[in-house]
């Protein structure tokens, strides 16, 4: 249903499988998160990242993307400090992953801190140069810096 712009219908059907499996899988709340955050509903996803976090338990890779999510829903609502920290975790579980890196970068660039999001976004370009979003994300901080 996500996949074909159906968004309120997967919600309710996220919600449906949370009620049937008493919320114990943190995937269908890190999908219902996503799908709140998706339609603009930043603070309903915020809820359910963190709900997903609690249940996740030792899965290094989930745990990292599920701070990535948070780190995004934090950024939209202007907790650049949330953010960042969500951001920190996801790298600290996945230092490898070059979104990762961009997005703190972003987050640095919008909180007034352009030589932070240098840095990571070199650090992102070193992990994947064919990363086009780096590129940009570098121009438009030059430009804003003069």
């Amino acid at each position: 249903m996500e996949l074909k712009g159906e968004i309120n219908n997967a919600i309710e059907k996220y919600k449906e499988a949370i009620a049937l499996d008493g919320s114990t899988n943190f995937k269908v709340h890190e999908y219902l998160g996503y799908a709140y955050y998706k339609e603009g509903r930043i603070e309903d996803a915020i809820v359910e990242f963190e709900k997903a976090l609690e249940l996740v338990q030792d899965n290094v890779a989930e745990l990292g993307d599920i701070h990535y999510l948070l780190g995004l829903s934090y950024l939209k609502s202007e907790n650049f400090t949330k953010s960042q920290q969500s951001f920190q975790n996801a790298i600290y579980k996945n230092p490898n992953s070059y979104v990762y890196w961009v997005s703190i970068g972003i987050l640095y660039a919008q909180s007034t801190q352009p030589h932070d999001a240098f840095e990571c976004f070199i650090k992102a370009s070193n992990l994947y140069s064919e990363g086009f979003e780096t590129c940009f994300n570098m121009a438009i901080l030059y430009e804003q810096c003069k």
